[in-house]
């Protein structure tokens, strides 16, 4: 766990809303960020897997775009064109087609 992490999120959260110093921090999560290697997202179909559609890679803003995004694939998976998305498909990098040996 990052300790100072933590305390610059909390002295942060505080600053907004200064009720919170009034409450302790219980326990504490933290996961990986995903992201692609040009540090944008993977929104779309993968070409060479039926009905896979992806939509990963949001670096911790997912929260703030997920029902935008959600709707966006939604509009994919029902084989309507998502012009804002062209530039995200997963395509964009060459995958494998098998996993090295």
């Amino acid at each position: 766990m990052r300790t100072k992490s933590i305390e610059g999120n909390w002295n942060g959260a505080c600053a907004v809303l200064p009720a919170l110093a009034h409450q302790r921090i219980e326990r504490a999560w933290c996961g990986l960020e995903a992201t692609s290697i040009d540090e944008l997202p993977l929104i779309g179909a993968v070409s060479h897997l039926k009905a896979l559609f992806l939509a990963l890679g949001f670096s911790g803003h997912g929260f703030a775009i997920a029902p935008a995004v959600g709707r966006a694939v939604a509009d994919l998976i029902t084989g309507k064109s998502v012009a804002e998305l062209e530039g995200l498909r997963p395509d964009r990098f060459p995958l494998p087609l098998r996993s090295p040996t």
